[in-house]
Parts: structure tokens; C-alpha cells; sequence
């Protein structure tokens, strides 16, 4: 996954009761660190005594983990168990190089431990693992735009990069990439009420999106003065400036592909309203395709995934032009 750490410590693999032996527990303190601890939901007190009554039963059968300062990152439960039973509990501290990596071993162990939904799995991992795999997909178009620089061609699929996070994602949610798309756009736009009601499965992912989106849909347009163009059954182009693009209709997902017919890369402005044009109609799997000069390219790039950052395709091919 990504992550190094290195098993420091292991406490002694056998609770007693304190009272049966006659002695004072040395029970450790452990810290509770809000963000790790808030990434799943909490145990209810029910859950907590049956814990307490197996470990009295049958002993600790899974250690805490705990990091070098003291923070518990997998054992909540554990622990509390054990504190009501005055039991020393059984620890493994974990050093980590990162807190990336921290936040990627408590997903591990409670992806593939707790009793969540695919909802709540994928929750978890859109909030706390998702900021990760775009870090990196970052750091691997960077590398990509140097490569561009010193070439005079060179191809960015910034949809590459998008759909690696996805494979990578949507299995560890243990859901499909369709599955993982909806709900993590239902994160992002449903509201609270729907959000609880997936939170408790009361409402399945597909119904809440089919739902939202279908009035969102109905209720968002976006203007244009000009033409839509009809090329054939799969393909849709706009005709006219696109400065005119907000002063007509054009229905939310409307469009396949947008393609102005001139340089727009020497104004940031102009590139912004077209990123969000493009962001708000055309639909999913459609393409936004834009002439840019070679040394804008970066600021072309950047502008779109800021403004359009979930457009399914954009290509970068810099060339270089000679003078006339």
C-alpha cells in the first residue's frame, strides 16, 4: 500500500484480571487522537460489553496498535474493554515514516474488520485515502509537464491518472467503479439527510444517486447564445463565440464535446469560464478539447483541473510552432 513502518514494541500476550491476582494493573494511557478515531463510527456501549465479556471469557485475543506517541490507532473498543476490566491490555506499538502511513493502516484494518456498509467504506476512504492517491497523481502529472518541457510533444492523460485512483479505490471499498463514482459524488452533493440515511442504510447508493442527480439535472441550466450542433447519434459540438456561451439554454449534461476554434491560453479569465462551462454540461465520458501554445500549457492545465477537475478526459499535446 505504500506505506513503511517497523513493530517497536509487544507487550506480554496473556490478560488476567487485576483482582485475580492480587495486584495493581499497569495499564498504559493511551491517547485518543480525534481525526483517526472519528474515521469510522463509534461502538455502541452494547458492542462494548459483549467485547468485555468475551475478553473476560476468552482473554485478548487482538492487540491494540498505538503509534510512538502514544495514540491509539486501532483498538478503541479493545481498549475500553479492557480499562472496565482493570486488564493491562496486550499493545503493539507501530513507528511509521509518515502520518500517510498511519492513515492508511487504520483504513486496513477497519476496511477489512468492521461491519460497514459499502457506503461507510466508501466514505472512509473518499475522505481519508482519496487526498493520498491525488497527491501522488499530482506529483506523477508534474513529473509528466518537466518531461513535456524538454520535448517539443508530449501527451498528458490526466483521465490516467483519475482512473488508477478509481482501480485502486473501489476495490478496497470492495465495490465496483461505477459503486465507488456514486457514492463518493453523493459525499460531495447530497445532503445530510441523504448522507445519514446512507450512513444507515436505509438508503441504497444507486437510488440516492439516480435520485439527486435526475433533479439536479432538471433544475440546473446553462446558458449559450449560438449553435448545438448535432454531428451524429454520439456527438454534439458547440458553434458560436464562447464569450456568448451564458446568454441561452443549454441543458446540465447536455453536450459531448466542446471545442473552441481559437487560442484561449493567453486569457486566464476566458480559459476559467470555459473550465467551468465544460464542468457544469458536458456529460459523463465527454471531452473538453482546447488549442493552447506550448509555454501556457501548465497554466491551460492547471485552470482546467481546477475548475473542471472531473472531466473523464484531457489531453496535452504541446507543439512547438515556428515563426513566420
Amino acid at each position: 500500500m505504500g506505506y513503511k513502518y517497523m513493530f517497536l514494541v509487544c507487550n506480554a500476550m496473556v490478560n488476567e484480571p487485576a483482582e485475580e491476582k492480587g495486584e495493581q494493573p499497569d495499564i498504559p494511557k493511551f491517547k485518543t487522537n480525534p481525526v483517526y478515531r472519528d474515521m469510522f463510527p463509534k461502538y455502541s456501549e452494547a458492542e462494548i460489553e459483549t467485547l468485555k465479556t468475551s475478553i473476560k471469557t476468552f482473554g485478548q485475543l487482538h492487540p491494540i496498535y498505538v503509534n510512538d506517541e502514544d495514540e491509539i490507532l486501532d483498538g478503541y473498543k479493545r481498549y475500553e474493554a479492557c480499562l472496565r476490566l482493570g486488564i493491562s491490555p496486550k499493545y503493539i506499538r507501530i513507528k511509521f515514516d509518515s502520518k500517510e502511513g498511519e492513515v492508511l493502516f487504520i483504513l486496513e484494518c477497519n476496511l477489512n474488520r468492521r461491519d460497514l456498509n459499502a457506503f461507510q467504506r466508501i466514505e472512509a476512504i473518499v475522505l481519508h485515502r482519496e487526498p493520498i492517491e491525488r497527491e501522488r497523481a499530482a506529483k506523477r502529472k508534474s513529473s509528466g509537464l518537466k518531461q513535456g518541457n524538454r520535448s517539443p510533444m508530449a501527451q498528458i492523460d490526466t483521465y490516467g491518472d483519475e482512473g488508477r485512483i478509481r482501480e485502486i479505490l473501489a476495490p478496497a471499498a470492495r465495490v465496483g467503479d461505477i459503486t465507488y463514482y456514486k457514492g463518493s459524488w453523493l459525499i460531495r452533493h447530497g445532503s445530510a439527510q441523504i448522507i445519514d440515511k446512507l450512513r444507515k442504510d436505509i438508503m441504497k447508493i444507486d437510488r440516492a444517486y439516480t435520485l439527486l442527480r435526475s433533479h439536479r439535472e432538471q433544475q440546473e441550466t446553462r446558458p449559450f447564445k449560438g449553435e448545438v450542433v448535432k454531428m451524429n447519434a454520439a456527438i454534439l459540438l458547440i458553434r458560436g463565440p464562447v464569450r456568448e456561451v451564458d446568454e441561452a439554454t443549454i441543458p446540465k449534461r447536455s453536450l459531448d464535446v466542446i471545442f473552441p476554434s481559437a487560442d484561449c491560453s493567453t486569457d486566464k479569465k476566458l480559459m476559467r469560464d470555459i473550465a467551468i462551462f465544460a464542468h457544469r454540461s458536458l456529460r459523463r465520458g465527454g471531452c473538453l478539447v482546447l488549442y493552447a501554445s506550448h509555454g501556457s500549457l501548465g497554466t491551460v492545465l492547471s485552470t482546467v483541473a481546477k475548475h473542471a477537475n472531473d472531466l473523464e478526459l484531457i489531453h496535452a499535446l504541446p507543439v512547438v510552432f515556428g515563426s513566420d
